[in-house]
């Protein structure tokens, strides 16, 4: 019988998770009435959490759109089409590039007045740090 390591586990998890990130954000950001999500497609895992995340948006009753970053650099570009939405909140699918900037999606977040909910699963030790996003994006809400 083959368990699968935390690494084969975390897409799986990270999608389960979204239908609980968009109900965290409707009780957390009221005035969001739209979703923003932004993912790396060149992720395979991507594409299950999409899946995930449209069901959500789907059960909820609230438009998705979805911005693409495959790089840092094109971090600053999607939040600015994202800041031009109204009344949506963020939802960031897991990444590892992500991940790694997640200070900077914080800021970018902060910079648009955008409420930002991640999905960014990439070790227990980094879950902590990850909730500063939350916390510092709905200062503004």
């Amino acid at each position: 019988m083959h368990c699968p390591d935390t690494r084969e586990r975390l897409p799986q998890l990270a999608a389960n998770l979204s239908a609980k990130v968009v109900e965290f954000m409707r009780q957390i950001a009221p005035k969001s009435t739209q979703i923003a999500g932004l993912r790396n497609p060149l992720n395979p895992s991507s594409i299950l959490q999409l899946a995930e995340l449209e069901a959500a948006a789907k059960s909820f009753k609230m438009p998705l759109q979805v911005f693409h970053a495959t790089a840092a650099a094109q971090l600053d570009g999607a939040f600015a089409q994202i800041g031009t939405l109204r009344n949506a909140g963020v939802v960031v699918l897991t990444d590892p590039m992500f991940v790694t900037e997640r200070k900077r999606i914080a800021d970018l977040a902060l910079q648009y007045r955008l409420p930002a909910f991640c999905v960014l699963i990439h070790d227990k030790r980094r879950l902590t740090e990850v909730s500063e996003i939350e916390h510092r994006s709905k200062a503004y809400w």
